[in-house]
């Protein structure tokens, strides 16, 4: 989406509140390069591969969970 549908921005924003006020749009590679927590790098490779296929309402829908301190992913 273009950064000019944003209907309103708050300008100098920082902290824990601030996650979704400074917003930077920019393409998916670029974003993926970012220092990010590891479930935000994951799931911006998950974007990119169901691009990747067309984003089909058909494709299998992953879901993520931790069993015994291990992280599983599953395809339903």
């Amino acid at each position: 989406m273009d950064a000019s549908a944003v209907a309103h921005r708050v300008q100098g924003v920082t902290g824990p509140d601030a996650e979704l006020t400074e917003l930077v749009w920019m393409p998916l590679a670029q974003a993926k390069e970012l220092d990010m927590p590891a479930v935000t790098g994951v799931m911006l490779e998950e974007l990119d591969a169901r691009i990747a296929d067309g984003l089909s309402h058909d494709l299998p829908v992953p879901f993520y969970r931790m069993i015994r301190g291990s992280f599983i992913r599953e395809l339903l």
